[in-house]
């Protein structure tokens, strides 16, 4: 989950910084900090959503090879599956909030000059 998260912060960090300019035209034309929060942060999670479902499907699919290697645990034990989800999503939000708010801080004009 530790390198799930620093991946997230990567990724993230690494759009924001090439959408710079894009950020700093909206602001200007009047998107509130909360609206650049949220589509940052929507982004990553359509991401990461992705990546889970694929994951899940995955999962599904090598059922019977997984289910030599889990002790106590059924390979497709819902409780399990949603709880590393959950977890997943919530890492999520955590790594994408610190370069998602840093770009809402952002100054407008600093960004039109760097075009």
């Amino acid at each position: 989950m530790l390198l799930t998260a620093i991946g997230v912060y990567g990724v993230t960090s690494y759009n924001i910084s090439r959408e710079t300019q894009a950020i700093g035209i909206r602001m200007a034309l009047g998107a509130e900090p909360r609206d650049i929060v949220r589509a940052t942060l929507g982004r990553s999670l359509r991401m990461v959503a992705a990546g889970a479902g694929i994951g899940l499907a995955a999962a599904w699919l090598a059922l019977h090879v997984l289910r030599h290697f889990l002790y106590h645990v059924t390979p497709g034990d819902p409780l399990t599956l949603g709880a590393a989800i959950v977890l997943l999503l919530l890492i999520t939000v955590l790594a994408s909030l610190i370069p998602a708010r840093r770009a809402a801080g952002l100054d407008p004009n600093q960004a039109l000059r760097d075009l």
